[in-house]
């Protein structure tokens, strides 16, 4: 217990806050369920060093096509990916 709470005082005095940033996503596939899975797949994925926290977002997990709807969402989002 002391050591976290030693840990957390002295990066709270020191700056030491985590950069964090968010991958967004838009999913798509053939089939709900792969659409479903790999959702799941890409939120459970996380990237953490001492500067920064990188987790995954996903906006859409739909089947079909991508459609003109899905590039609408994507724009609106900086940075966004569809699969």
């Amino acid at each position: 217990y002391q050591s976290g709470l030693m840990q957390s005082v002295v990066g709270l005095f020191s700056g030491g806050q985590k950069e964090r940033r968010e991958i967004c996503v838009v999913v798509k596939a053939d089939v709900q369920g792969s659409a479903e899975a790999l959702a799941r797949a890409l939120t459970d994925l996380k990237l953490e060093n001492e500067e920064a926290e990188v987790i995954i977002k996903v906006l859409v997990s739909e089947a079909g096509d991508v459609t003109k709807s899905d590039i609408a969402v994507a724009s609106v989002t900086p940075g966004t990916t569809v699969l």
